[in-house]
């Protein structure tokens, strides 16, 4: 069974942590079809989240994880500490099929994003 894995930062703020889970669920359920299983994971502030989510993953019948990097830029966290984090549990989960996904600040669509977020605040006078 397929799984998203989300996996941000992290923070003291609890709001901010909120944000992502959050995400995570919005995420859930529109993405039910093809992927059933959603977790939410943080680098830091959190031990040990990153193992417990894969842990999660496998409880709920996960085969695959599809790691998300949930960051604007591909700083050390994306370019070493995710990788080494994923490592690690494809050494405990040699049957498991884990793939880090592209950063989301990576994405073509992020120019599309920002544009539309500030056609939208212009029309609600966000700005």
């Amino acid at each position: 069974m397929q799984s998203l894995l989300i996996i941000s930062h992290g923070s003291r703020q609890a709001a901010s942590n909120s944000e992502i889970l959050m995400l995570g669920q919005s995420l859930s359920e529109e993405l039910a079809a093809s992927f059933p299983i959603v977790v939410s994971a943080f680098l830091e502030f959190y031990p040990d989240s990153i193992p417990n989510a894969i842990s999660e993953c496998i409880e709920k019948g996960a085969t695959s994880i599809k790691v998300l990097p949930y960051f604007l830029a591909a700083g050390v966290h994306v370019t070493d500490d995710i990788p080494k984090e994923i490592n690690a549990a494809c050494e405990s989960y040699q049957s498991l099929d884990i793939q880090i996904l592209p950063h989301v600040g990576s994405s073509k669509n992020m120019a599309g994003l920002i544009n539309s977020m500030l056609t939208t605040a212009e029309t609600d006078h966000d700005i």
